[in-house]
Formats: structure tokens, C-alpha cells, sequence
């Protein structure tokens, strides 16, 4: 079972790096790892969220010509925060949900911000803070998509797993 998470946590960097990050939502691409990470957290997938986190990371990290290690500590330092805050957030409330994506794209995107400092790159902080907004934004919508689809899968079987109260 751990061979084929691996599998499926290469082909979703792999459709990132390829696919997602040419398909622009205002001018910055969706980050269906980030997104993954955190639904996997909401419905108690644990194990599943930290191997994407740091494997995913770790892919991320050796396809992408960033920095080194950018992907992986903001996916785990993500990982992290979006687990301690996830235990207030027990009724389950979709809302609650979409906005901890919206934060966690927004302090992703920082991160990256960040990493691409330390090597004197010549953005500034304005020219980041409009994609910034667009790619949490387009985060966002996609892990509602994500979410409708699983509470969809889920009602087949005779459970909401996400509500919006």
C-alpha cells in the first residue's frame, strides 16, 4: 500500500509541475498538493497528508528549479500548523475548511516569497501580493470542487463527511 502512495504522490507533482503550473487562474496556477494536504488533514488521513507533505515536497523540490527544499519545509511547516488548528475545528464546517485552504495557500505563497529572496530576486512584495491573492483564491474553489466531488463519493455510501452548517 505504501509503494502505490508513492506512486500516486509522484504522478500528482508530476501533473502539478506539468499541467498546473500552465494552467494560470488570474496569474498564478493552482497547487493541487497544497490543496491535498490539507483535505487529507480534514478527513483524518493523517499518515497520507504528512507522506504527501514531505515526499511530495521532496518531488516538488528536485523537478522545480527553485530552491531547494522551499516545497518541502513550507508543505511540512503547512502540514504542521493546518494539524494543530484542525482539532478546534471539529464540527467539520465546510466554510472553516476553504478558508484554512485560502490561509495555508496565502502562507505557502509567502514561503515562496521568501526562498526567492534568498536569492536576490528582483520581485517586490506589490508584485507578489495580486497573485498571491489569485492563487489562494483558485486554491480554494478547486478544494471545494475536490470536497463536493468526496461528499458526492461519500453519499453513495450514506454520509456527509464535510457540511456547511
Amino acid at each position: 500500500m505504501l509503494i502505490t502512495y508513492f506512486i500516486l504522490i509522484w504522478l500528482l507533482a508530476i501533473i502539478q509541475i506539468s499541467i498546473f503550473n500552465f494552467i494560470p487562474f488570474g496569474l498564478v496556477g493552482i497547487n493541487i498538493l497544497l490543496c491535498s494536504i490539507i483535505l487529507l488533514l480534514f478527513i483524518d488521513k493523517d499518515y497520507l497528508a504528512f507522506l504527501l507533505a514531505g515526499f511530495g515536497g521532496l518531488i516538488m523540490d528536485i523537478l522545480s528549479a527553485s530552491f531547494f527544499g522551499a516545497w518541502t519545509i513550507s508543505f511540512l511547516i503547512i502540514f504542521l500548523v493546518v494539524r494543530l488548528i484542525r482539532k478546534p475545528i471539529t464540527s467539520k464546517n465546510i466554510y472553516l475548511v476553504l478558508l484554512v485552504v485560502f490561509a495555508a495557500s496565502i502562507l505557502q505563497l509567502i514561503f515562496s516569497f521568501f526562498f526567492l529572496t534568498l536569492f536576490n530576486s528582483n520581485l517586490k512584495p506589490v508584485e507578489v501580493i495580486l497573485p498571491t491573492i489569485y492563487s489562494a483564491a483558485a486554491n480554494t474553489i478547486f478544494s471545494g470542487i475536490l470536497i463536493a466531488i468526496y461528499n458526492f463519493y461519500k453519499n453513495k455510501k450514506g454520509h456527509f463527511i464535510l457540511r456547511s452548517h
